[in-house]
């Protein structure tokens, strides 16, 4: 896993709320007077609840708190995490791959962008999308591509449910019009079909 070198446009919308979710069950001596709560959904595993909590809600940069290793604890994970950018918010996020993929085993972490801005604050938003993608070389035939698998869709670590891009034309960028393909989808490569 890396940093995302291919640019889909998607980013998955996220809720802000004043109510603190039940799976909160520790927090953090706070500095501000208001405080927005939300939960990230992400993963495979029987646990997809990442909580979090803005703090100084009423400050034009607020602080994150973020249970990354979801227990409940908002005040055990590192943080406070504080704004990154010219505008209300934003940071990565990296989360173990060991809590969002159970079915196999997958070193380092996911990355993942958060943010708001004045516009989704005012909404009481949030958004995030992945800068984590998996490159390999894929050999068909007697030829080797280059290949990538992103989390293209719903931004949910879930790459189960997300296609494979093939460099077919080895110019080293996707054209997701001719380079990407679903799940399931049948590919015609080198005048054979292929189903990834």
């Amino acid at each position: 896993p890396g940093p995302s070198t291919i640019k889909n446009g998607h980013r998955a919308m996220v809720a802000l709320a004043p109510q603190k979710p039940d799976t909160i069950l520790k927090e953090p001596p706070y500095e501000g007077q208001k405080r927005l709560y939300g939960t990230l959904h992400m993963g495979t595993g029987p646990n997809r609840h990442f909580p979090f909590v803005f703090d100084r809600a009423e400050t034009p940069h607020p602080l994150l708190y973020f249970d990354a290793n979801q227990n409940g604890d908002l005040s055990d994970d590192s943080g406070p995490i504080s704004n990154k950018i010219t505008g209300r918010f934003g940071s990565s996020l990296f989360i173990p791959f060991k809590r969002l993929v159970t079915e196999v085993t997958i070193p380092g972490e996911y990355r993942t962008w958060f943010f708001t801005n004045d516009s989704l604050w005012a909404k009481k938003q949030a958004s995030r999308y992945s800068w984590t993608q998996f490159k390999g070389n894929l050999n068909i035939g007697d030829q080797t591509y280059t290949a990538h698998i992103i989390d293209s869709g719903n931004q949910d670590a879930d790459y189960t449910n997300d296609g494979i891009c093939i460099d077919l034309n080895r110019d080293d960028k996707i054209d997701f019009k001719r380079e990407y393909f679903e799940p399931g989808a049948t590919a015609r490569i080198e005048a054979k079909d292929y189903t990834f």
